[in-house]
């Protein structure tokens, strides 16, 4: 049995994978069939198992419209992907959706987080809620 942690790099890597692909709203059997290989090792490179190889990050950065310099973090547009592939599931679900909304009904989300959020003594996400307005 391999008890080997994931290479922090390649735990990384992934979470940028998973972020691009997330905000290209492309899934992991899309991608997996975009660069032919199962949703499964798409899976296994988002979550660091697995190393992404060199020509494989290539046919990733192609079929998720970025670039490798973005997905490797050292491009323009890597910071914010770094940020967005720490986030949970459910943050990143919930962002997906306020996002599409307008504008002001947005904002009013976000405010109604940052309410719900103090309620229940979380002040960290109630100092992000107020960051972003």
């Amino acid at each position: 049995m391999n008890t080997k942690a994931p290479h922090p790099d390649d735990v990384a890597i992934g979470g940028r994978i998973r972020a691009a692909r997330t905000r290209a709203g492309v899934s992991q059997e899309r991608l997996g069939e975009a660069c032919s290989i199962t949703f499964q090792q798409v899976q296994k490179y988002e979550k660091g198992t697995n190393r992404v190889g060199g020509s494989r990050l290539i046919q990733i950065a192609q079929a998720l419209r970025v670039s490798v310099a973005d997905l490797a973090g050292e491009g323009s547009g890597s910071g914010a992907l770094s940020e967005i592939g720490t986030l949970s599931r459910s943050a990143l679900r919930a962002a997906e959706i306020v996002d599409r909304m307008p504008a002001p009904l947005a904002a009013k989300v976000v405010d109604m987080l940052a309410q719900v959020a103090s309620t229940i003594g979380d002040e960290r996400a109630v100092h992000l809620a107020a960051a972003a307005e």
